[in-house]
């Protein structure tokens, strides 16, 4: 039986440390209920971020993961592409929520109701 070269594990491991080139960040949206009438896109760069729940009164839309995806994305990185999800969704703002799963960022995405 062939055993793995030392050069072969060597570029394994370097490859698996730097992250899959091309690789981008992904964001799942999954909606907690049915979404409101006439619901719009939204500029991502309007879409607002919360360490706790605001004041103002919201409505719930759905829950945001966003996930490395095999590459090296940075947090901002992380945010940005869950901020282009959002907007897509229609979302006004997102409240950041503990992740349950290595360096994913979770959240809420909510809509103003007033």
């Amino acid at each position: 039986m062939a055993r793995p070269s030392l050069l072969g594990l060597a570029a394994v491991l370097l490859l698996g440390a730097a992250g899959c080139p091309g690789a981008k960040p992904y964001t799942g949206f999954n909606p907690i209920g049915p979404m409101p009438a006439g619901q719009k896109q939204r500029d991502p760069a309007s879409v607002q971020f919360f360490e706790a729940r605001p004041e103002r009164p919201f409505r719930e839309l759905g829950e945001l993961s966003s996930h490395p995806n095999g590459s090296d994305a940075t947090r901002d990185a992380l945010l940005a592409d869950m901020q282009r999800t959002a907007g897509r969704a229609g979302c006004d703002a997102i409240i950041l929520q503990p992740s349950t799963y290595g360096e994913s960022i979770d959240g809420v995405c909510i809509i103003w109701t007033q």
